[in-house]
C-alpha cells in the first residue's frame, strides 16, 4: 500500500495526518504510513491497534510561576510522525487540569480541545497539536492552589471531554504540589 492511498482521506478538508507527516517528519527519515500504523500481516491500515500505537505517545511538563496571579505552564510534545489527533475529524485531544485548595476541594479547572473545527460556514480550522518540539498552554491559577494535575486525554467520539466514551484514553499526566494538603 502506497501513501498515495493513505492520502486520499488523511489529506483532505478537516484532515491533514498525511501533509503533517510528509512536510514536517517524513522527510527526515525514510518510512512511510504502513511503518508505523500497519498491522502484522494484515494489508488493512485501520486495523491497527491504537492503544499499542499510542503507549508512550506524549510526554508533559508542568511549571508554576509563583508571581502575582499564580500561573501554570503545561508544555507538552508527541512523537507522532504527524499532528494529533490523526485519523478522523471527530477524534480530539484533550488537555485536562484541575487545581486543588489545601483541603483537596477543586478550586479551578481548565480545558482546551485539539483537533479539527468546522465553522457554522462551513470551513475548517487545524487546531490540532502539531508534532516535533514542546508546545505551551499557559493558564492563570487562584492563590490557594496547593496541587496543580494536569492529563492529556485521546478521545474518540466527536462532542465534549467524555474520558468514559469508547476509544478514550489518557495519553500523559504531570502535577506539581505547591503546599502540602491539610488533613481534617
Amino acid at each position: 500500500m502506497t501513501e498515495a492511498v493513505c492520502a486520499r482521506c488523511h489529506d483532505a478538508p478537516g484532515e491533514n495526518t498525511f501533509w503533517h507527516f510528509r512536510n514536517r517528519f517524513g522527510r527526515l527519515r525514510e518510512g512511510g504510513c504502513v511503518d508505523c500504523h500497519g498491522t502484522k500481516g494484515e494489508g488493512d491500515l485501520h486495523a491497527f491497534n491504537a492503544h499499542e500505537q499510542l503507549d508512550e505517545v506524549a510526554q508533559m511538563r508542568v511549571r508554576i510561576t509563583p508571581q502575582n496571579p499564580l500561573s501554570a505552564q503545561v508544555w507538552i510534545r508527541h512523537r507522532a510522525g504527524h499532528a494529533l489527533p490523526g485519523g478522523t475529524t471527530g477524534q480530539s485531544i484533550w488537555l485536562v487540569a484541575r487545581a486543588t485548595g489545601p483541603l483537596g476541594a477543586d478550586l479551578w479547572q481548565g480545558q482546551r480541545r485539539y483537533g479539527w473545527f468546522q465553522t457554522v460556514a462551513g470551513a475548517w480550522h487545524d487546531q490540532t497539536l502539531p508534532p516535533g518540539g514542546w508546545n505551551r498552554v499557559d493558564w492563570v491559577l487562584p492563590a490557594a492552589v496547593a496541587v496543580f494535575e494536569a492529563e492529556l486525554w485521546r478521545q474518540a467520539v466527536p462532542g465534549p471531554f467524555q474520558p468514559q466514551a469508547p476509544g478514550s484514553r489518557r495519553l500523559a499526566r504531570a502535577g506539581v504540589e505547591l503546599m502540602r494538603k491539610v488533613d481534617r
